[in-house]
């Protein structure tokens, strides 16, 4: 497989293209709003496949090294991915290109969750750098076993339930349970 990587000064480059958004803060429009007030250079590694499918890392150059495109509202930094993209091999393709623009490439925060930060690790890795993966923050995350909402808020405390339904008359909640990119 053929893969080219571009380097970009301006997250320009990815608006319009077609981004599998995993979370809020893996759209194009959030990295655009992002470089809008950084106050340093940016630099988007683009990686693409000769059958279109690409990955792009919005980096950041910071002193001596490479730094994600983030601020402290980001609460995880993932690549941005089109639909269909070989992560891995994309990945891979930049972490080695990399090394001609960098010595050192600092990826925070990283999502554990849904096995990213394992999987830029291990591409990191493929390509050479000396890795260190190391737990800054927890997700805590309640497994829904199966339960509705009320089968839910029944087995949470008396308290907690009464003051819920006081204030509910004066607030809306609507749970929804995937992304949703129009929300």
């Amino acid at each position: 497989m053929t893969i080219a990587v571009s380097y970009h000064e301006t997250v320009n480059v990815l608006q319009g293209l077609n981004w599998v958004a995993a979370s809020p803060f893996a759209r194009a429009d959030w990295f655009a709003l992002l470089a809008a007030s950084a106050t340093k250079p940016v630099l988007v590694a683009l990686a693409q496949d000769e059958r279109g499918a690409m990955a792009a890392l919005p980096l950041i150059q910071a002193e001596t090294r490479l730094e994600p495109l983030a601020n402290w509202y980001s609460f995880t930094f993932t690549p941005l991915l089109s639909e269909g993209a070989d992560a891995a091999a994309l990945l891979h393709a930049v972490a080695r290109d990399l090394q001609r623009h960098a010595r050192r490439v600092t990826l925070w925060p990283l999502g554990a969750e849904d096995g990213m930060a394992s999987d830029i690790e291990s591409a990191f890795k493929r390509a050479g750098w000396t890795c260190f993966l190391t737990n800054c923050d927890i997700n805590h995350i309640l497994p829904v076993a199966g339960r509705n909402y009320a089968e839910y808020l029944a087995t949470r405390p008396g308290p907690l339930r009464t003051t819920l339904k006081r204030k509910s008359k004066r607030i809306e909640v609507r749970i929804i349970a995937f992304f949703d990119d129009d929300t």
